[in-house]
């Protein structure tokens, strides 16, 4: 079953996750290169969320081939180790490194600036994917590495070849302090209507309490792109969404005018919520500078209600702030409500008025996150609202509540040097750590919220593994990647030129469009939505007259 393999494939998938990336040791760790025919060489980066995953795969490769004097010799990370360190490093040819395991391009990789004598990256199409995980024991489960990934591997193949093994898909979503928001008498919000209702009601109490609906931190992540690249795929949908970041049409040929992706008509009401939440003056005090760990511990401490992140975030506190795990909880990002406008009202065959297609839009939320199928679904709303909807739009709701914006670092891959002398070894590492047992083993040893081990994490007394699992594992779950790519990642200048947008939006919005309707002293209300409306229209302008100013790099 395909449900079956996205989630089983996380621990391939995610299969180094986030867990690998990093170590904090004081020592300066290992640095001795073995070079015997028997052993593998492994670099780690050291950023992330912990080290003691990769050591415990290293030693249970150990401890299965000890008989075959086979052995993983796991390196001191290096601080930042990126995609250009390992190209310079493969390229240099010295340094005995066998697997790198950060972030790193296949295209560059393979057909890059250091390619002049051939691909950096081993090709690992027919010695890793095309292969079955190895267990603990030695033998070999059912599907191949391929087939247990299932399509999430898009971004570890070129030129029909896969040069990466995948090793992350966190998910991003919104982290809600709900001690604070049951004070309020609230619900976890479930559209961006019930979430602007969030903020109203937090902020009628805000200059008494100083506890403000958001915390973020503007300059140390972007993890804001959660709404900007949900948002628009749940109201536009994937197609749209695909064409925006490839400035290709589906056939995969350039667009006449690339600029027009930045007019499509998702841009607009994206905007308009987007730049509801980016207010400072709904934010908790700091915002503007603090680092991410400041921003974190403002939400679990009571400081403010909401925080975008992902799932990788009770990893990151489940020490520092122990004492209020049980108190933040991690949901689904709220679904745009301007997409049950689109839908279900005015101007469509239903007409309902905007309560009406808020209800209705709600209804089927409630469905898709229940794990129902379409058919129950239309047949329960239509009942309990007395309406007549189309299986076909409930459809619709049902797979866009379920894409799930991924961490761009999907990038991030374990990749074989074409300069080693022991591929072979390497191809049995990569197979082990891909096998059922590696969940089981990641589970046991790291803090993980990663659902390497579905059932660990549903029973998980902690409800924010509780709710990682049951959001991926809805059949409705698709991952969605904001990273560029065809045409719009060849031409290096319309890539980067669109300063109103990508990861600059959020910065474009707190920077230079203040846009509130909260007094910056009192924090009463003194406006209404129109403010949103219209700054949102004017951005949505400028961003497009800026796009086609550079119409003729095409």
């Amino acid at each position: 079953m395909k449900i079956r393999k996205i989630l089983i494939c996380m621990l391939a998938v995610c299969l180094l996750s986030t867990c690998f990336a990093g170590c904090n040791r004081d020592d300066g760790g290992n640095n001795t290169v073995i070079n015997d025919g028997k052993t593998i060489n492994i670099r780690t980066n050291n950023q992330g969320l912990g080290y003691a995953y990769v050591e415990a795969m290293c030693n249970q490769f150990n401890e299965t081939f000890a008989d075959d004097g086979y052995r993983a010799n796991l390196l001191a990370p290096i601080e930042g180790m990126g995609e250009q360190y390992i190209y310079q490093d493969i390229y240099q040819g010295n340094s005995g490194v066998d697997i790198y395991i950060a972030s790193a391009d296949m295209k560059g990789g393979v057909d890059g600036d250091y390619n002049d004598k051939g691909p950096l990256f081993e090709d690992i199409t027919n010695s890793v994917y095309k292969q079955k995980p190895i267990k603990f024991d030695k033998s070999e489960e059912s599907e191949t590495v391929e087939e247990k990934l299932d399509g999430l591997t898009f971004l570890n193949s070129y030129g029909g070849k896969y040069y990466g093994l995948p090793y992350v898909l966190n998910i991003f979503g919104l982290a809600v302090n709900k001690k604070l928001l049951d004070g309020y008498g609230l619900q976890l919000p479930k559209t961006t209507k019930e979430y602007a209702h969030c903020i109203e009601e937090i902020m009628k109490k805000a200059y008494t309490t100083n506890v403000f609906p958001f915390t973020y931190s503007v300059g140390d992540n972007n993890y804001s792109l959660n709404y900007v690249n949900l948002w628009m795929a749940q109201y536009g949908g994937i197609e749209e969404y695909d064409v925006f970041w490839s400035m290709e049409n589906p056939v995969g040929t350039k667009l006449d005018n690339p600029a027009d992706v930045f007019n499509h008509a998702s841009i607009k009401p994206m905007l308009e919520d987007f730049i509801r939440i980016f207010d400072y003056n709904t934010a908790a005090f700091g915002a503007e500078t603090q680092t991410y760990k400041d921003a974190q511990k403002q939400l679990y401490r009571g400081e403010a209600v909401f925080y975008t992140s992902g799932d990788w975030l009770y990893n990151e506190e489940k020490t520092r702030n122990a004492s209020y795990l049980n108190d933040v909880v991690f949901i689904r990002t709220p679904m745009i409500s301007a997409l049950g406008t689109k839908l279900f009202g005015a101007g469509t065959s239903y007409g309902f008025d905007e309560d009406k297609c808020e209800s209705v839009l709600r209804e089927i939320i409630d469905g898709a996150d229940a794990n129902k199928s379409v058919d129950d679904i239309t047949a329960q709303v239509n009942a309990k609202l007395s309406v007549s909807l189309d299986k076909a739009d409930v459809k619709t709701v049902c797979e866009r509540r379920g894409y799930a914006c991924c961490n761009n670092s999907l990038q991030s891959v374990a990749v074989v040097s074409s300069k080693s002398q022991v591929k072979d070894l390497c191809a049995l590492f990569l197979r082990m750590w891909t096998s059922d047992e590696g969940a089981s083993l990641i589970a046991n040893t790291f803090n993980s919220c990663n659902p390497f081990n579905l059932s660990a994490l549903s029973d998980s007394q902690i409800e924010w593994c509780r709710s990682t699992a049951d959001i991926m594992s809805n059949r409705y779950f698709r991952q969605l990647v904001g990273i560029a790519n065809g045409y719009r990642r060849e031409n290096a200048a319309i890539y980067n030129v669109f300063t109103l947008t990508g990861l600059r939006v959020h910065s474009y919005v707190l920077s230079n469009h203040r846009v509130t309707m909260y007094q910056d002293n009192t924090y009463n209300k003194t406006g209404n939505d129109s403010v949103y409306k219209n700054a949102a229209a004017t951005m949505a302008e400028a961003i497009y007259a800026h796009a086609k100013n550079y119409s003729t790099l095409r």
